[in-house]
């Protein structure tokens, strides 16, 4: 059921598959209604992409505030890049991922303060927020979850590589996901969860929207995101977040 009445202080929005399709850049359209909604209240995008990478997309919108990356571990400011939220893996974490995928048929890239690395013989700080494995069978996910006991503090999950067939795994620590990132993030432009608006479509993407108090998913958006979704929107080569704007954009301001 939708939450009724209540007035929203920010939008947090996922960048592939629900701003444009995967691996194609926001169309002006897109680009130009974000852009008038973060006149009015912070507009974030939440990624598992590097900060680099954030960074760059936020700055195609015009957007200087708080920006999620690293797949909630980093939290930084799109204009100057300051980290201003850092969680790391533990290194003998990150040490026991590495080792599994070195000599495997995947490939990796970490990031590593603020270097995106793809080879271990790089990594020089072993202060790592986020390592993405790709691709993965989906006969192989579950041998990254049984890489760790209960006790460690790491948080892994997944995301469509290539549809149907292979995916893309990510290690965070347990502090550093998207769920955590919500409340994170909340703190630092002084508002709650409850008054943020969160956006998405991908199977990684539900943790992040359960903490948001209205919880949006692409008409083209994983099952599993649509079955905790208070409304759903058109499809992203549709411009469905224009959509979700134009339905709760009256409802969205600081």
């Amino acid at each position: 059921m939708q939450p009724s009445g209540t007035h929203y202080r920010a939008l947090l929005t996922d960048i592939d598959g629900t701003l444009a399709p995967y691996g194609v850049l926001p169309p002006p359209a897109v680009v130009a209604g974000l852009a008038a909604v973060a006149q009015r209240c912070p507009v974030s995008l939440i990624s598992s992409r590097d900060f680099h990478y954030v960074a760059a997309m936020a700055a195609r919108f015009g957007l200087t505030g708080p920006q999620v990356a690293d797949g909630g571990a980093r939290i930084l400011r799109a204009d100057t890049l300051e980290t201003l939220d850092c969680i790391y893996l533990e290194a003998a974490d990150a040490r026991t991922l590495l080792d599994a995928v070195t000599g495997s048929p995947y490939t990796f890239s970490a990031v590593d303060d603020t270097e995106v690395v793809t080879a271990v013989t790089e990594i020089r700080h072993w202060r790592i927020t986020r390592i993405t494995v790709l691709p993965v069978p989906t006969a192989d996910l579950p041998r990254f979850d049984q890489l760790f006991g209960p006790e460690r503090p790491v948080h892994v999950t997944r995301f469509p590589y290539e549809p149907g067939k292979t995916w893309g795994v990510d290690l965070t620590h347990k502090l550093g996901t998207k769920a955590t990132a919500v409340h994170r993030y909340a703190r630092l432009i002084g508002t709650t969860p409850a008054h943020i608006i969160g956006i998405g479509d991908g199977p990684n993407d539900v943790e992040f929207l359960q903490e948001c108090g209205l919880r949006i998913a692409m008409g083209n958006a994983h099952p599993d995101l649509k079955a905790i979704a208070h409304w759903i929107a058109p499809d992203v080569t549709e411009h469905g977040i224009l959509a979700a704007v134009a339905r709760y954009g009256e409802r969205l301001e600081f």
